[in-house]
């Protein structure tokens, strides 16, 4: 059992990671030091509890020995893969993540598609804990849950958070193809999944290839990341995670549900800043990310437009702003129009005007109207074409880009007129 000034340390552990990243990686040439920490050990002790249901239905409990009353631990509900059990298939990466400071419940069914079984698992998790004379009693928080599940499992954990508001990110590892799914009760919908999502998949796994994964990533309607494990040592790469517990995808695992679930700065680091490490480690693949709680917001992107003035009357444009990518969350951003080359002039040649553009939950793209007025004078002395500018500013839940320009949308206004004969 850890001592509590071993406790102290691991809390402590998170700042100071940070500040040697800084310090000493230019020295030591650290590159991973998130995946340095996670793959080892973690600072608890593991307890292996078998549990028997309401039901009847059988499983464990993996949780860390407290070393104080005062230890708060998240927990994580874990799905079997088809015909697969935890304490025979995967006992490393179960205890591993529990050694971390998470309590793991999961069942010992085989069939865990539905997601039925992984919600049996919490609730039993949940009468355990309001047992007064419980262990943990009064130190698990239901308010951070986590759902992992492999292949099967993995199914069944999407359509557990699917079905529930109690669980608050997923973790599903080689997350069959829709062909692969069997039985109409066990199919998902990933664009049905409304909590931050890491998915992890083997190059060289059929059931569960880059193209399935990256399709699940895309469907994913807001906060999610995914990679593919580059060179699994198992002979069928969809048992990664039963035969060799987890690879290094384990330590980024742990990693994710430590930065989800209790906001951990260094763990963080893996997934956020200007460098994400998961996203250069050597060991993986297809590395992608969207959306992510303190990671990089969606690009504005203004667009140009080219428009003939007209001779009369007045010509609306549709200038078109584009965001990078879709996250599930409103986006908004002050416009203006702006003369800075003194040509062509409000009032005469458009409308002066501003506003706030306003992307629904989902979008890409929406356009502001740019109102041009048409007339039949011949202006020789004027730029063809006259430029008018729309800039952004001030976006909320997206960013603009570096340089000035990138704020800028270029209206081109062509002089249709020509002179005439006397």
């Amino acid at each position: 059992m850890p001592t509590q000034q071993n406790q102290t340390r691991y809390h402590g552990l998170t700042a100071i990671l940070g500040l040697l990243l800084v310090v000493l990686s230019p020295v030591l040439g650290a590159t991973t030091p998130v995946f340095d920490y996670y793959a080892g050990e973690g600072p608890w002790t593991v307890a292996v509890d078998a549990e028997t249901y309401a039901s009847g239905q059988t499983g464990m409990v993996y949780r860390p020995i407290a070393a104080s009353p005062a230890e708060i631990f998240p927990v994580v509900v874990w799905g079997n893969g088809s015909g697969a059990d935890p304490e025979i298939n995967y006992p490393v990466l179960l205890r591993r993540i529990a050694s971390y400071g998470f309590v793991v419940t999961a069942t010992n069914h085989q069939q865990v598609g539905t997601g039925e079984q992984l919600l049996e698992s919490l609730d039993h998790l949940k009468l355990l804990e309001a047992d007064v004379g419980y262990v943990l009693h009064g130190q698990i928080d239901f308010g951070k849950v986590g759902a992992v599940g492999h292949s099967q499992g993995a199914g069944g954990s999407t359509k557990s958070v699917i079905d529930t508001d109690d669980i608050h990110t997923l973790v599903p590892l080689a997350l069959p193809a829709p062909q692969f799914v069997f039985e109409v009760e066990k199919e998902y919908d990933v664009t049905q999944v409304d909590v931050p999502m890491f998915i992890l998949g083997a190059v060289g796994d059929f059931i569960s290839d880059t193209d399935t994964v990256q399709m699940y990533f895309a469907q994913q309607p807001d906060a999610s990341a995914m990679a593919m494990i580059a060179n699994s040592p198992v002979g069928f790469p969809h048992l990664e995670w039963s035969e060799n517990g987890g690879g290094v995808s384990r330590a980024y695992i742990i990693a994710w549900l430590d930065y989800i679930l209790r906001g951990d700065a260094t763990a963080a680091m893996a997934f956020t800043g200007a460098a994400p490490e998961f996203m250069s480690h050597p060991d993986f693949t297809a590395q992608d990310m969207k959306c992510l709680p303190g990671g990089e917001l969606p690009l504005l992107i203004p667009q140009d437009s080219v428009v003939n003035e007209g001779n009369s009357g007045t010509t609306i444009v549709e200038v078109t702003i584009e965001l990078s990518n879709a996250c599930d969350r409103e986006v908004m951003v002050n416009w203006t129009t702006i003369d800075d080359l003194g040509q062509p002039e409000p009032g005469i040649d458009y409308e002066a005007d501003a506003g706030v553009l306003v992307f629904a939950a989902g979008q890409t793209a929406a356009t502001i109207p740019f109102t041009i007025y048409g007339d039949e004078d011949f202006e020789p002395d004027s730029p063809e074409p006259e430029t008018a500018m729309i800039e952004l500013s001030g976006p909320t839940n997206a960013r603009l880009g570096a340089a000035p320009t990138d704020a800028i949308a270029n209206i081109s206004i062509r002089n249709d007129d020509y002179p005439g004969c006397d």
